[in-house]
């Protein structure tokens, strides 16, 4: 039996934060002159982060013991991201370092509070996966794409274990794979959570009624289903019915967006590990995107059950779900 409830499993990673200065953003598209010296602020670096490491940190500041199946490179670069972890009580047991690759390791330009990542994604092996006994949520995010075979190997696992909740919240490579390839992990998925641009590349449509999109992804399998939208809010479907929930109000602007839409999907996924309904669990998502947005990169505003709670006691009446 294992120590631990929730078990994420997808790659992890290193970003590299640059704070560029002097440059231009017109019409959503960053312009740097080629072939020149571009000045910068400074650079950070933050191990152990990306979708499963961002929401094993984020479950265990919030009393939930968590642990991680992922893949890092035998290297500085994955030993770091091991041991930020572990220092923030996430059970890597089930971590492994693949002798010959590298971890993976991303740079992420910023700019007034808005980002663009340069990617590289190691091709890892997941061989010989299995969910420990004792696991009661399974959330699967981001892999490589090399690692299409996994999710096959989950879903004999996922069928092991009946009484377990299935997360998935989609990275880059697993939306590619197609909701074809990957139809029996969305039929087993208890909450499904994706952005609108996310939602319509699964769904290959333009259509932007957030409701039809609802439908869409829930006629895939997931019984909940929540779609966010950025500063417009975000939206659930669950027994037929639809919600919307505003985002929690900016006291200052934005620092730095990375891993907001991780912070918002996971705390409302450890809430209702925790017992509580849907609508209570979609009011408590938003403060900690709130909170994540303040700092630089993914993890340092992640929050407690304890600041949650007071900064839920401060929110504005408006802020509050609504059915649509």
């Amino acid at each position: 039996m294992n120590n631990f409830k929730l078990l994420a499993v997808g790659d992890i990673t290193v970003d590299d934060f640059i704070e560029l200065e002097n440059v231009e953003i017109s019409n959503g598209k960053l312009e740097i002159p080629w072939g020149r010296k571009i000045p910068f602020h400074k650079s950070t670096k933050i191990f152990g982060v990306g979708n499963v490491g961002n929401a094993a940190v984020s479950a265990s500041r919030l009393g939930i013991k968590s642990g991680i199946i992922t893949r890092v490179g035998d290297d500085d670069a994955g030993h770091s991201c091991l041991e930020v972890l572990k220092k923030d009580g996430v059970d890597v047991s089930n971590a492994e370092k693949q002798i010959g690759k590298s971890t993976n390791y991303h740079y992420v330009l910023t700019h007034k509070g808005e980002r663009t990542i340069l990617i590289r994604h190691e091709n890892f092996t997941y061989e010989n996966l299995s969910v420990p006994d004792g696991v009661e949520m399974l959330y699967i995010s981001s892999i490589g794409e090399s690692g299409e075979s996994i999710h096959y190997d989950l879903t004999k696992e996922i069928e092991k274990h009946k009484n377990l909740t299935v997360v998935f919240q989609p990275g880059t490579f697993q939306i590619k794979f197609g909701k074809d390839k990957l139809k029996d992990i969305y039929k087993r998925t208890d909450i499904f959570i994706c952005n609108v641009e996310e939602s319509q590349l699964i769904l290959n449509t333009k259509e932007r009624d957030v409701k039809k999109l609802l439908s869409g992804i829930a006629a895939l399998g997931p019984k909940i289903t929540l779609i966010t939208d950025g500063p417009n809010g975000a939206y659930m479907h669950e027994d037929g019915r639809f919600y919307f929930m505003p985002i929690y109000p900016d006291r200052e602007d934005p620092k730095e967006r990375t891993g907001c839409g991780d912070a918002f999907s996971t705390t409302f996924a450890s809430y209702v590990l925790k017992g509580m309904s849907s609508v209570e669990s979609l009011k408590r998502a938003p403060i900690n995107s709130w909170s994540v947005v303040q700092y630089i990169g993914a993890q340092e505003g992640l929050l407690s059950e304890k600041r949650i709670d007071e900064l839920l006691s401060e929110a504005p009446s408006d802020y509050d779900i609504k059915e649509i």
